[in-house]
């Protein structure tokens, strides 16, 4: 009895560097989506990027894009008092930049009260700097 052939494995059409650049311009950077339009696996994409140093850079400044878009969005909530998440943007700033300030957010396991066996709540503190006193 004769062994059925195998049928030949077929493989992804190779992509350029140029269709992959066209592709992250066109998703903004977002590797899941862009590999989802070249019809590539997540991983197959990253090894295009990290073996091409132009699609290296290209993906870090569509970050660094990314990240403008998301600052300037912050900061213009957090000039607008009346926004509805202006609150939460507040704490956003003060949770990241605010460490810089003395702002400490504190985080603490209460624990279970007696005979209950279940984990207790989360205490959360916020630690605001003390203001400098005027002497004058």
């Amino acid at each position: 009895m004769k062994p059925t052939p195998r049928a030949a494995a077929v493989s992804p059409p190779k992509r350029t560097v140029e269709q992959i650049a066209a592709a992250l311009r066109a998703t903004g950077g977002v590797v899941a989506h862009t590999a989802k339009k070249l019809k590539l696996d997540v991983r197959t994409l990253n090894r295009h990027v990290a073996r091409h140093p132009e699609l290296h850079e290209l993906l870090d400044q569509l970050r660094e894009d990314m990240l403008d878009q998301a600052q300037s969005r912050i900061a213009a909530i957090i000039r607008k008092p009346s926004h509805p998440d202006h609150a939460k943007v507040a704490m956003f700033i003060l949770r990241t930049l605010g460490r810089k300030r003395g702002f400490v957010e504190r985080h603490e396991l209460v624990g279970p009260k007696e005979g209950d066996t279940t984990a207790g709540p989360v205490k959360v503190q916020f630690y605001l700097p003390e203001q400098e006193k005027d002497d004058g």
